[in-house]
């Protein structure tokens, strides 16, 4: 689910999770880390990116740590070695790390977390002197952390505990605890929300072995649960957790916890103004919590950890905040809700057309949105509309009072709060007559629009899309009166940038209602960093930035967010919001053609903590720079494309530059499947300028996509890659047109048609058209133009008796490219015999 974070320009814009004051560098090494970089200088499956980083993160174990206390953690992976640092996506000062031990499969911290720091799943990254790691994902428990060892007899735990474990497979682990009769228990697995395939399963037994319990998937939390459970009777019991399909993998690490916290996935409402508010947890019932949101926290989703009184430990849900009204819609009366049936029922409007009323007045209350079993709850615009969706079939209705003309925007969302709920909106008029349904985006909200025709009362319903609703159904509508602001989505991260030197940010642009400029400007950037170009023109819908380091920059980890500014109309207000990332947990499955499968909904619903801002390290000047003089390369199908790479060296560097490229359909060369490749040599210091070469096998797609190429070198023990991109046009050799493409004619007449071939650079071959016989229509059958011609001409005769009308004709264009067929559509026209002219009248 993506969201829009709404900067006010009276506020300092701020990340949602940290404080009002960002320092100029939000993480810093420490003064051992600082010795060992400078000592190091002086001297498929598609994996997550990590050309801006070396280091890759398998598994983290534990994938858990304790506040207020200090854990060693490991870091499990490929190219671990000479790390530094940890960079996280928490406040600054929430996680201190002291590098252990370093080698080329793990990296080893102690790793120290603030009393106060935020409890639920975050982001980090290790830091090496080679650059960042891929992002990984990792808990923050305020429940005491107990390190035990699986066995295949029950471990003994004494609650409130958070265990961690490893799915292993065909393997159930056994823990045991003692509970007191009517006690109540809450349970929570974490393992898929890590980004890995887990499935987490857990079973009570009791002392005999008899099932009390069983809980699998809670939907709103990816393949994990959270559950409370009450024991009956006092004693001994087992808690069981296994992959619900016994699968397991050494990479798959869960977090059991145990004790006594909120079983809950969802708060209402689901939006908070800055301050105190009141969030029930309808899941649990009970009294309201208290939470009081931050003054200095920018509009957009967070996690709120939530604990009640006399609660050993936290749980964390979805919310946003918002300058806006907050409205809940209001619980549902049933008494009267049934007594309305009743009333408007078939029954009851016969009896009455069968009294001297003859017309049964309670049909016009009913369908109005507040007197009738709508129930509507005032609301107001701009404003955000929460609920639970409580029973299978429920629907909620809120009222708006709209001006004629005026205009709403409306965005819906469930599954991004942890909910089940597939919700859907309607626009109604004041007695429910339908006028507008939502429609559904690629995140699973719902957006709709819509613009009064008269002034009045209007109704927005809300319902599950598969009538289903429960305690979890919780929903949240944002109702504004201008269009949201445009979604930019860089492609990249996580960057290591050398001092002097830069690395590319691809961004795309979904624009929406905004057709203006875009600048951006960085947020928390230490000085020296700087974002060039910092506009977007008003018809692109990408960019590639550099994000440069100069010489001042200072060398360590920064957390830093790309601030994006708008106008919906030249003399209208900045609209600001916040550039968004999607780094890739785990590894991205992909089909025997070589093409990515969606990424599972633990892999896309990160938290909001790492999903809006970059990690930055800044490392000490690179020993070369690499530039790519051609901004765009053409890449016939079934032919090779050439590009050049250009590469200065420092004095003193001698070694190698080795060079790989991703993007599209850029596959290794060995895959049997594999539709386009490329190859480089080594730039050396006898050959400072080397060509690359990007060749098209079949079943490669046509289109354009931006290719990443990664020069790395080493010097000094240190290894440092820089990565460039240009735009690929992956096309045909040839295309055919007809000219003219339309063609009138009278019965009888002939005209000419000229079929153009138009061939890339590399290609020089000659092309044969076919044409499908039309009745009524003589041409050839077929042309060839041959080798280093443009075209030919070809004559086109209606026959005598042709019936007036419109014919198309249908052709295929064949050629020869490098020894594979080339076979498209190309060089149709369309006939119009036209009818003749009737005589004037004398």
């Amino acid at each position: 689910m993506y969201h829009f974070f709404h900067l006010p320009p009276d506020r300092v814009p701020i990340f949602a999770d940290r404080p009002a004051r960002i320092p100029p560098m939000t993480h810093h090494l420490s003064a051992r880390a600082r010795i060992v970089l400078g000592l190091a200088c002086a001297v498929g499956l598609l994996s997550p990116t990590a050309s801006r980083g070396q280091g890759f993160i398998e598994h983290i174990t534990p994938p858990v740590v304790e506040r207020g206390k200090m854990t060693r953690v490991a870091f499990v992976g490929r190219d671990m070695g000479h790390a530094l640092d940890i960079w996280n996506s928490l406040p600054a000062g929430a996680v201190r790390a002291r590098p252990v031990e370093s080698r080329a499969d793990r990296a080893v911290f102690d790793v120290e977390v603030a009393l106060d720091a935020p409890v639920g799943v975050c982001g980090v990254r290790v830091a090496t002197v080679d650059g960042l790691s891929n992002a990984h994902l990792f808990l923050v428990d305020d429940l005491p952390v107990q390190n035990l060892t699986a066995s295949a007899t029950p471990t003994k735990v004494a609650l409130p505990a958070a265990i961690a474990g490893t799915f292993r497979e065909a393997t159930v682990d056994r823990y045991q605890i003692d509970v007191a009769a009517g006690q109540r228990v809450s349970f929570e697995v974490v393992g898929s929300r890590f980004g890995k395939d887990a499935d987490p399963l857990v079973t009570i037994r009791d002392s005999r072995g008899a099932i009390q319990c069983e809980h699998d998937n809670d939907p709103g939390l990816s393949f994990d649960c959270r559950f409370e459970h009450q024991f009956r009777a006092a004693g001994t019991y087992t808690v069981e957790v296994n992959d619900a399909r016994f699968r397991g993998s050494e990479h798959h690490q869960y977090v059991l916890r145990m004790g006594r916290f909120p079983a809950a996935r969802v708060a209402v409402p689901s939006a908070v103004r800055p301050g105190p508010n009141e969030l029930r947890l309808p899941e649990i019932g009970g009294p309201a919590i208290s939470y009081t949101a931050p003054t200095d926290r920018l509009t957009g989703p967070f996690f709120a950890a939530l604990k009640r009184p006399g609660d050993e430990g936290s749980t964390w849900v979805s919310l946003t905040t918002t300058d806006g009204a907050v409205t809940v819609a209001r619980e549902r009366d049933l008494v009267k809700e049934r007594a309305q049936a009743a009333s408007a029922s078939s029954a009851t409007t016969f009896a009455v057309a069968l009294s001297p009323l003859r017309v049964n007045p309670f049909l016009g209350l009913d369908a109005f949105l507040l007197t009738g079993r709508a129930q509507a709850t005032p609301a107001v615009v701009p404003g955000v509309l929460c609920g639970v969706l409580a029973r299978p079939g429920e629907r909620h209705t809120f009222a708006l009072e709209l001006a004629k003309g005026q205009s709403i925007y409306v965005r819906s969302e469930g599954r991004g709060l942890q909910s089940p709920a597939d919700v859907e909106v309607t626009l109604t008029d004041r007695v429910g007559r339908e006028l507008r349904r939502s429609t559904d985006d690629r995140d699973d909200a719902t957006n709709l629009e819509f613009t009064a025709n008269t002034a009045g009362l209007y109704g927005l319903t809300v319902h599950d899309q598969a009538r289903d609703g429960g305690a979890a159904f919780a929903y949240r509508i944002t109702v504004g009166d201008r269009p949201f602001p445009p979604l930019l989505v860089a492609e990249v991260e996580g960057l290591t940038i050398p001092r002097q030197s830069y690395q590319p940010i691809p961004i795309t642009v979904t624009r929406g209602a905004a057709r203006g400029t875009i600048k951006l400007t960085l947020l928390g950037a230490p000085p020296g960093l700087t974002l060039a170009p910092d506009e977007i023109g008003e018809k692109d819908t990408a960019i590639v930035c550099k994000l440069s380091a100069g010489s001042e920059a200072s060398i360590g980890l920064h957390t830093i967010q790309i601030v994006a500014e708008t106008k919906f109309e030249p003399t209208g207000p900045v609209i600001r919001t916040l550039v968004h990332t999607r780094p890739l947990i785990d590894r991205q499955l992909v089909n025997v053609d070589l093409i990515p499968h969606a990424l599972r909904e633990d892999q896309r619903r990160l938290p909001p903590g790492l999903a809006y801002r970059f990690a930055v390290q800044v490392t000490p000047p690179a020993p070369f720079a690499m530039e790519l003089p051609e901004p765009a390369v053409t890449l016939a199908r079934y032919q090779r494309a050439e590009f050049p790479i250009v590469v200065t060296r420092n004095p003193g560097f001698g070694g190698p530059v080795r060079f790989t490229a991703k993007g599209g359909q850029i596959a290794p060369k060995t895959e049997g499947r594999t539709r386009v490749y490329a190859e480089f040599p080594d730039a050396t210091t006898a050959s400072p300028r080397v060509t690359g070469v990007i060749v098209s096998k079949i079943l490669a797609n046509i289109g354009k996509v931006r290719v990443e190429v990664s020069g790395t070198g080493e010097s000094d023990g240190r290894r440092t890659t820089l990565t460039r991109t240009f735009d690929l046009n992956l096309t045909t050799a040839f295309t055919v047109t007809a000219e003219p493409a339309k063609v009138s004619l009278l019965a009888g007449q002939t005209a000419k048609v000229r079929i153009v071939v138009e061939r890339v650079k590399t290609f020089d071959g000659a092309v044969t058209v076919k044409w499908q016989p039309v009745p009524g229509l003589s041409f050839p059958e077929s042309i060839t133009v041959p080798k280093g011609q443009t075209g030919a001409e070809i004559e086109v005769r209606a026959a005598a008796d042709a019936a007036p009308g419109r014919y198309n004709t249908q052709a295929r264009a064949e050629g020869l490219v490098d020894g594979f067929e080339e076979d498209q559509r190309g060089g149709a026209f369309e006939i119009e015999i036209r009818k003749p002219d009737e005589p004037k009248k004398k």
